[in-house]
């Protein structure tokens, strides 16, 4: 897996130049006055690009090549989520850094339970695109798994209409209040189970995928 890592690594370094500009048009952001956009902006570009790495594998017979080396297809696959995982989480952490740095440069008050809270629901929404991404990407193709991916946000936009339809802004809001005011640790938790319980679904129809998969 190391070694996949590493060809992953190599590949993403590549585009430097490409990697610079965001950040900076991340950190302009930050201190911009748009300081929440950052904690989703900067995690969501670096899971796009960790991803786009399945489309490079594609490319010219690169699966072929790649399983000739002492790898397997499992493993590949495990090492696709610890690339894209860990990106996410790295590029949030430095996210949130430069959220809270911009806040205090600036002179506004941190409320750290609640920006964290806000944060850590940013991260959890972003790994959940990933870890459906991830999937649809092995078995479909880059363009395919995007088109995939637009009409998910679609649907997903469409029930959240036809809730506040259905139920009214004023019952979507005491439900809101209601997990406002849970314990941080019981949200806390609920977050870390919801993301575990995804990535082991995930994981399992990527492995699945990617198994019957011939080359």
């Amino acid at each position: 897996m190391a070694g996949l890592l590493e060809k992953d690594i190599r590949l993403l370094w590549g585009t430097k130049q490409t990697l610079v500009i965001l950040f900076a048009i991340a950190v302009a952001v930050a201190f911009s006055g748009n300081g929440n956009f950052i904690i989703g902006y900067l995690p969501f570009v670096v899971e796009m690009i960790a991803i786009s790495t399945i489309a490079y594998d594609e490319m010219d017979h690169g699966y072929q090549f790649l399983l000739t080396l002492p790898t397997n297809k499992k493993t590949y696959v495990r090492e696709k989520y610890l690339l894209c995982a860990g990106g996410v989480v790295a590029a949030w952490v430095i996210a949130v850094c430069l959220y809270l740095v911009s806040k205090v440069v600036r002179g506004i008050p941190v409320a750290v339970a609640e920006d964290m809270l806000t944060a850590a629901v940013i991260l959890l929404i972003i790994l959940l695109i990933s870890f459906f991404m991830i999937p649809a990407q092995i078995k479909f193709g880059c363009e395919k798994s995007r088109i995939l991916t637009l009409g998910m946000m679609g649907v997903i936009a469409v029930i959240a209409y036809l809730c506040e339809v259905v139920f009214g802004k004023e019952r979507l809001y005491q439900a809101l209040t209601v997990i406002d005011n849970m314990n941080v640790a019981v949200l806390a938790g609920s977050i870390i189970g919801i993301t575990l319980l995804a990535l082991f679904i995930s994981y399992q129809i990527s492995r699945r995928i990617m198994e019957k998969k011939e080359f």
